[in-house]
């Protein structure tokens, strides 16, 4: 976390380490869904929104809705922002189609993340 996280929510302190194992949604997709499912994903990865996304480039394909939090502001160490993401995510075929306020300053009111939800319509349809 970088310090305007701490200042905004100084109860959200880092209490342990854990160790994990990580895996790409490429790599489990298929064991998850069907291409003929409709499957809305959820990013909230406290700054590593960009590496789900890396990391789910094949299976990207068969998602049409996509919501992930997002820094109007540098949070986390090494997370790309908003207006990255949203480059990213048009990119990609996505347009953002909702904002919905996710995190506040208490103190000074300032907004410092959203969610966005991008939809990328199916080969053939309109958005």
């Amino acid at each position: 976390m970088l310090p305007a996280r701490e200042l905004a929510a100084p109860d959200s302190t880092y209490r342990g380490k854990e160790s994990i194992e990580v895996k790409t949604l490429d790599s489990i997709f298929a064991g998850l869904c069907s291409p003929a499912n409709n499957v809305y994903l959820k990013i909230d990865t406290q700054g590593f929104e960009s590496r789900v996304l890396r990391g789910a480039r094949d299976s990207l394909a068969h998602i049409h809705l996509v919501q992930m939090e997002m820094s109007l502001v540098p949070l986390y160490q090494g997370e790309m922002e908003f207006s990255d993401l949203h480059t990213l995510m048009r990119d990609m075929g996505y347009a953002l189609i909702a904002l919905e306020p996710a995190f506040f300053d208490p103190v000074s009111g300032q907004l410092l993340q959203i969610d966005g939800v991008f939809h990328r319509p199916a080969e053939g349809s309109a958005v």
